[in-house]
């Protein structure tokens, strides 16, 4: 089987620029290891998964959708996936002030390509343990 990765020079620039590292703080050498890195990452897919089909959410939002993430689990994925330039988050002024997510132009391609994936999985996994398969259920056009 062979998996294809669409990566912008915007990402690939980033992630040269600031040097990333893995989680064992190792350098990137391929700048694909960076972004397969995050993209990986336990909660990640997700996230770009509830915001592909839902897009728009706030924090409280995005922590009712994904069921078992702890709030602080969130936050740091929600900051690296806004670092690599998946996700934007947009500060919405006026009483109260309010914080909204949504994927970027980068995000959205992601999307696309992880849906395929995210769908396998639901096929594949016993639908009474699996609640983010409710996303599958009706098709975003």
């Amino acid at each position: 089987m062979t998996i294809l990765f669409i990566v912008s020079m915007n990402q690939v620039s980033r992630i040269i620029a600031n040097h990333s590292m893995d989680s064992y703080n190792r350098p990137f050498y391929c700048p694909l290891e960076g972004i397969i890195d995050m993209v990986t990452k336990k909660w990640a897919m997700l996230i770009v998964a509830v915001l592909k089909f839902e897009n728009d959410l706030g924090f409280n939002q995005l922590l009712d959708k994904l069921f078992n993430i702890s709030p602080k689990s969130l936050s740091d994925t929600l900051k690296s996936l806004e670092k690599i330039g998946i996700v934007k988050r947009e500060v919405i002024q006026g009483p109260p002030v309010r914080v909204k997510y949504h994927l970027t132009e980068e995000g959205e391609k992601l999307g696309q390509v992880l849906l395929p994936l995210l769908e396998w999985a639901s096929n594949h996994s016993d639908q009474n343990t699996c609640k983010i398969i409710e996303l599958f259920s009706g098709s975003k056009d």
